[in-house]
């Protein structure tokens, strides 16, 4: 059969016609179909769980598709009719020479030159093992009935193929060793291509061991040595083509030796994992993982459990155990990751556990200080005689010995430490001594389950700082410890300390000294930071020993030279600095109790004088920090939040600052120097004013006696800020407030202008008890009425008359004409009106003084020292008490309905206040019938401070209604019973249109005045006296007969007032004068009235003003009208008119009286 290239089919395969042009090659058949198996690509590498089969259609080794000279192809080739050009005839010919051509040549290649050939080629054929693994080997020693076998994989490198490809068939191979077979292997059959590097593999195939003895030797040499020359014997069938014909040939000898890199006696080991936490209450487990190099290209999978000793320095630590242990990563695969760190390639990782059961404390004790404190120490771990749960191993491992270095923990035994008290103790300039009260964190290396009893701790240690200034961290200094005891004692020696099981602190307390080569110098700046800052961050730097008892092994531990280095950034999590409280500013300083007692004498501390007060301070200081310090004496100068120096303070010499609160006695004088007097004044302003202040207190010196320099410079500088207490919020700088007198001027176009004289007691704090003399003194205040400033004041400094007495004394001052700023004009107005209507009225003075102070620290100047004080002002209360009075009225003039008056007034002022109103207007009103009678005006109402003010030429207008004849009715009764000499209450009141005054803040006050008094009768009367003449014949007879008569009368008149009068009418009685003494009557006859003056009318009498008694007017005689004469009054009137000339009678009744205007 032919195919469509003119191929002919020869069974299976084809021959494809040869390439004529000599290029080509000639390559070995191929089948149709091989099986392609699948190799596991992910892991590279021989392994038991994988399969790795060679593909055999690689083009590499077998020639690509294409190629033509001798490719043998499997193909599905079509007949040709047409063979090498020629018809059929001759192709037959053809082929049967081809034929008989053929047969002769294959006898020749199967009985003489193939044989031949297979032996060379197998003989010169090399084989390199690339990679083996032995996995899942079954069979027992101790049982020889049992085979011992495993199954082999392995990777081979066969070269120097030639001249032939061919195929060797599967054969049992003997592995040989020291010319002893070791076991026997199954080889399967493989093809290999001459001329060509033939990568071949075979997968699981079983080894038998079939001398244990040689095994044992085989397998030790694989462990101990580096190269171990495998001899590999076997009878072989190659198959191959002989001249181009398929030819088998058996019986070839198949001998090889092959040198195996092997393990080299495991000479490199690292110890990766080591740990005790797992350790229980009974056992201290021991975990480790080593990293195992190998260096040969044999894995071995697996082990088995494998069993070792560990050895430190010769002694026996315990047994750890390796659960099914392997060697499956060969020199040129990826080590695990633990094992990364090691190398790349080649480094197993082997995981071990056991327990420490040491035959020697010491030799435990040490590993386990070196291990902690993280020393590299170098431990064996020495396979066990039965060192294998595989026994096939089990010889081979025997004198195996995995030398490691155990590095040093990177987990630390002290994790942490925090100060919970330090108390700080000067010796000297080369060392402190600190009582300390710590809490140490610690990690128990053997877990959480495992406690270890912490009896004694001995620490030392550098203490360093970085102030964050760039210079970083300096020497505090060493701190030494001691063994310190973490417990009770027991009297036979037993400390029972403090358990840790995990991470637990325990608390260490003992006495540590401190030593620095810098005399102090940085344990200063240390200090001094540690005073003013909130927190700050130590580090340590030294090393720890310990006593620990382990109650899994049951002994005391004797663990020594462990590091203690906080911070710490190697562990993880890294450890934090050691942070401490510090004392922030020593910010919290409270004043409980202060004094300034006394008066420094003269001559002390060689002062002359001027020399301060005392000063004593009991004070409260709270130090935020665990730390504190011994100090003695603390010298100190004490200023204002300005840096101006008042005085110097002390405390001492016993003066201990401790974590806490500190009570603590400073004592000094307050003497500041001339320069600073200003400040030391607004120092005791700003206490007098109740104002809390700033006062710091800078340390100097420690104290002469002392001879540590360091806390010299300490104390030099330290500040203790605190907040000087005001005076207190019951001190009333001024009390018993009381004005002499006060002098008040209103105006219509301006404030009011005040001046007053002064009292009061001016109080100080009872803990100023030195003595002090107000010199002068100006003033700022305001007077508050019922909640409402009404006006402000400003007093220059005036002279002050001060009388000293306990804690103050009595001030007296004048303050000189003020202007009073009104603020409030209701409320000033409302005040003016309380003062002139009320008895007295209390308001509030409040504001600020600034006395200038004689001191024995120099002449103070205070400003702005605050006060407030009630005052009582006595009120004027209308003028009612005593009642204004008016000594004397005048008619100066008139008109027809209108009088004008000029009176006197006397107004007694009950208070202190002395007004000065201007102009007042007050309306006049009959109390009686409340009808306005007229109005008075004062031109100037000014009025002495309790005392009685007299008014003269007072104007005052009587106006008589003409729309009203009751109101016309009652101002004539009125001034007809003035005329007549009858006191009578008249009403005064301020308008309440507020036309009383042009002063607006008087206006409401005085729209409220009301004031009664007397306006007296006219004292001097009209009517001089009268005379009664002897009637005619007929009237005297008409009144001898008891009829009526006339007799005549003449009045003699006198006008006291200014303005001219006329009178027009009289209706008057007229009674008789029994007794008379001179001019004057002592008694009237009671008989009744004896006649009426005058019946007649129409007739006037004018009387010029100013008309005097002595100089009177007398008017024409006009006839009394009498009735009855025999009554003893008649009679005794017409005898005295007879015989004596006149009788003398008194007229009652009334005249009518007109002014008349001059």
């Amino acid at each position: 059969m032919e195919d469509s290239n003119g191929a002919e089919a020869s069974g299976d395969y084809v021959l494809l016609p040869v390439d004529e042009s000599g290029e080509g090659e000639t390559f070995p058949a191929r089948p149709l179909s091989t099986p392609r198996l699948e190799a596991d690509s992910h892991h590279g590498r021989l392994d038991s769980k994988d399969m790795f089969h060679t593909d055999f259609t690689d083009p590499d080794l077998y020639g690509a598709e294409g190629d033509k000279a001798g490719l043998l192809t499997a193909t599905a080739a079509e007949e040709k009719k047409v063979f090498c050009g020629m018809n059929k005839s001759r192709a037959n010919w053809c082929m049967s020479v081809t034929f008989l051509l053929f047969v002769t040549l294959s006898l020749v290649g199967t009985f003489v030159i193939g044989p031949a050939l297979a032996r060379k080629e197998i003989s010169n054929t090399d084989v390199t093992f690339l990679k083996v693994n032995m996995t899942h080997p079954e069979g027992d020693t101790a049982d020889p009935t049992q085979p011992m076998t495993f199954l082999m994989s392995a990777d081979l490198l066969i070269t120097n193929v030639a001249p032939l490809d061919g195929d060797l068939a599967a054969m049992d191979v003997d592995v040989l060793f020291n010319h002893k077979v070791v076991g026997t292997v199954a080889m399967p059959k493989m093809s290999v291509t001459a001329g060509k590097d033939n990568h071949r593999s075979i997968v699981n195939q079983k080894f038998t061991i079939k001398d244990l003895e040689a095994w044992d030797e085989f397998s030790a040499a694989l462990l101990q040595e580096s190269v171990v020359p495998w001899k590999l014997d076997a009878t072989a069938t190659v198959s191959a083509k002989v001249m181009g014909l398929p030819m088998s040939f058996s019986g070839v000898p198949f001998k090889k030796t092959v040198p195996m890199q092997c393990f080299d006696g495991l000479q490199k080991v690292r110890m990766a994992v080591f740990d005790m936490g797992q350790s229980t209450e009974d056992q201290v487990t021991m975990a480790m993982a080593v990293c195992v190099w190998n260096p040969s290209y044999i894995a071995l999978e697996p082990l088995g459990d494998l069993f070792f000793a560990v050895d430190y320095q010769g002694d026996f630590m315990g047994n750890v155990t390796a659960f099914d242990a392997k060697m499956h990563v060969t020199t040129t695969e990826q080590s695990p990751q633990l094992c990364q760190q090691y190398g790349a390639t080649g480094w197993n990782a082997i995981s071990m556990t056991g327990n420490l059961d040491p035959d020697s404390h010491e030799k435990a004790d040490e590993l386990v200080s070196r291990y902690l404190g993280g020393l590299d120490s170098n431990v064996t771990a020495r396979a066990l005689p039965h060192a294998s749960t595989i026994s096939m191993f089990n010889m081979a491992l025997q004198g195996v010995e995995l030398a490691a270095v155990l590095a040093g923990d990177d987990a630390p035994l002290v994790t942490s430490m925090d100060f919970n008290h330090v108390m700080i103790t000067p010796v000297d300039d080369d060392g402190l001594v600190m009582t300390l009260n710590a809490s140490v964190g610690m990690t128990n290396p053997l877990g959480v389950n495992s406690p270890l009893r912490i009896d004694t701790i001995d620490v030392t240690s550098g203490m360093l700082y970085d102030r964050g200034d760039g210079a970083g961290p300096g020497m505090v200094g060493t701190v030494y410890s001691g063994a310190t005891n973490l417990g009770p004692v027991d009297d036979d020696g037993t400390v029972h300390g403090q358990w840790v099981s995990g991470s637990d602190d325990v608390e260490m307390e003992t006495d540590c000294t401190m030593t620095f080569d810098d005399k102090g110098a940085f344990l200063t700046t240390f200090t001094k930071d540690l005073i003013a800052l909130d927190m700050l961050e130590l580090q340590l730097d030294g090393s720890t020993a310990c006593d620990a008892y382990c109650e899994a092994l049951g002994y005391d531990l004797d663990i020594h030279d462990i590091p203690v280095v906080l911070p710490n950034d190697y562990p993880t999590p890294p450890l934090a600095p050691v942070l401490v409280p510090g004392m922030s500013g020593l910010s919290d300083v409270e004043i409980i109790t202060y004094s300034l007692p006394s008066d420094v004498p003269d001559g002390t501390d060689g002062c002359t004088s001027l020399c301060g007060v005392y000063l004593e301070v009991n004070a409260r200081i709270g130090n935020p920090s665990p730390f504190g310090m011994v100090i003695g004496t603390l010298n100190a100068i004490m200023q204002t939040a300005d840096g101006v120096t008042l005085g110097h303070v002390s405390v001492g010499p016993d003066f201990t600052l401790v974590p806490g609160d500190n009570f603590v006695t400073l004592s000094g004088t307050m003497a500041p120097a001339a320069t600073d007097l200003d400040a030391a004044a607004d120092f005791m302003s700003t206490y007098l004013s109740n104002i809390a202040q700033t006062a710091v207190v800078v340390g100097t010196d420690a104290g002469e006696d002392n001879t540590v320099q360091w806390i010299h410079d300490v104390v030099d500088g330290l500040e203790l800020a605190t907040t000087f207490p005001g005076a207190g919020d019951d001190l009333e700088l001024m009390t018993d407030i009381t004005i002499d007198t006060m002098d008040m001027a209103l105006t219509a176009d301006a404030d009011p202008v005040m001046s007053a004289t002064l009292e009061a007691r001016m109080n100080l704090p009872e803990e100023v008890g030195f003595p002090l003399d107000v010199i002068s003194s100006g003033m700022k205040f305001q007077m508050v009425d019922e909640g409402v400033a009404c006006a402000n004041a400003t007093v220059a400094p005036v002279p002050v008359d001060y009388v000293a007495g306990t804690n103050g004394g009595q001030i007296t001052l004048s303050t000189g004409d003020m202007t009073l700023s009104v603020l409030d004009e209701d409320a000033m107005s409302s005040l003016v009106t309380d003062l002139l209507v009320t008895t007295s009225k209390t308001v509030t003075m409040q504001g600020t003084c600034s006395p200038l102070a004689s001191t024995n620290m120099g002449e103070l100047s205070m400003s702005d020292v605050p006060f407030e004080g009630e005052i009582v002002l006595l009120g004027f209360n209308n003028f009612e008490n005593p009642p204004m009075t008016m000594p004397s009225i005048d008619i100066a003039s008139g008109e027809t309905t209108v009088l004008n008056l000029v009176i006197s007034a006397e107004v007694t002022n009950p208070s202190n206040v002395a007004p000065s109103m201007g102009t007042v207007k007050l309306d006049l009103f009959d109390p009686v019938t409340s009808y306005s009678l007229g109005y008075a005006v004062i031109d100037d109402f000014s009025l002495a401070a309790s005392t009685t003010t007299t008014f003269t030429g007072v104007s005052a207008v009587f106006v008589m209604p003409t729309d009203d004849d009751t109101h016309a009715e009652a101002c004539r009764v009125f001034m007809s019973n003035y005329v007549s000499g009858t006191d009578q209450a008249v009403e005064l009141r301020g308008p309440t249109d507020g036309s009383g005054t042009d002063i607006a803040l008087l206006q409401p006050a005085l729209s409220q005045f009301s004031s009664t008094t007397t306006m007296p009768g006219l004292t001097e009367k009209l009517l001089v006296s009268a005379t009664m003449h002897l009637p005619s014949a007929k009237d005297f007879a008409l009144c001898l007969l008891d009829q009526t008569c006339e007799v005549p009368t003449e009045l003699h008149v006198q006008n006291p007032m200014s303005a001219d009068i006329t009178m027009s009418s009289a209706a008057c009685d007229i009674f008789v004068c029994k007794t008379i003494n001179g001019d004057t009557c002592d008694e009237y006859f009671d008989d009744g009235a004896v006649g009426l003056y005058t019946p007649e009318t129409d007739w006037v009498e004018e009387i010029p003003g100013n008309t005097p008694a002595d100089d009177y007017v007398t008017f024409q005689a006009r006839n009394v009208e009498m009735g009855n004469l025999w009554n003893a009054a008649a009679l005794q009137a017409l005898w005295d008119a007879s015989f004596g000339g006149t009788a003398l009678i008194r007229l009652e009744g009334t005249m009518d009286i007109a002014g008349r205007l001059q």
